[in-house]
């Protein structure tokens, strides 16, 4: 499982929001991200941060953290 945790629009600045989240939610201390590309058609094409890859229970709880310091998050499967 993966806390999906923003979408941006260029791979070259999920580094750097990744490293602002993992500043501001201790939760993500150590945890690896990928990103996953999605096509939202005229939208254009975003990149879901995600990271992981973990347990759910895992996924549950660090989502939940940040969740309660204001921000927002799902859990995605694999």
């Amino acid at each position: 499982y993966y806390v999906q945790l923003a979408s941006v629009k260029s791979t070259a600045g999920a580094a750097g929001e990744y490293k602002k989240l993992q500043a501001k939610y201790t939760g993500l201390s150590g945890v690896q991200y990928r990103t996953q590309e999605a096509n939202l058609g005229a939208k254009g094409t975003f990149y879901r941060i995600q990271a992981g890859p973990m347990s759910k229970d895992s996924a549950t709880s660090i989502c939940g953290g940040i969740k309660a310091k204001g921000g927002s998050c799902l859990v995605a499967s694999k």
